[in-house]
């Protein structure tokens, strides 16, 4: 019975190595994985952005009617973001009784 017991007991710490490096492949496996996923996204919000670029700027070199409307859309976008940029700073400017040109004598 003694001798069960302490076989049993072996079979259960080469079971739990056995299960410790595994988990510890797959722990480095994961941070491997985690990497590469992070590099993807930073590729794909990269080649997202070259696009956005490439339409925009084909929208000027071409007489397509669609590349028009559609840099017509994204500069308005702006246009809107600016405007909405300069409200705000008009509104601190009346809060704090400071002006954007106080850092600009010469304006």
């Amino acid at each position: 019975m003694l001798e069960d017991l302490k076989k049993d007991i072996e079979r259960l710490i080469a079971c739990y190595e056995a299960q410790r490096e595994c988990s510890a492949s797959l722990e480095e496996r994961v941070g491997q994985l985690s990497a590469e996923n992070q590099a993807l996204r930073k590729q794909i919000t990269d080649l997202t952005s070259e696009i956005e670029n490439l339409r925009l700027a084909a929208a000027f070199n071409l007489s397509d009617s669609a590349a028009k409307a559609y840099a017509r859309t994204k500069i308005d976008k702006l246009i809107k973001e600016i405007d909405r940029c300069l409200a705000f700073v008009k509104k601190q400017e009346l809060t704090d009784g400071t002006s954007a040109n106080d850092d600009y004598p010469d304006e």
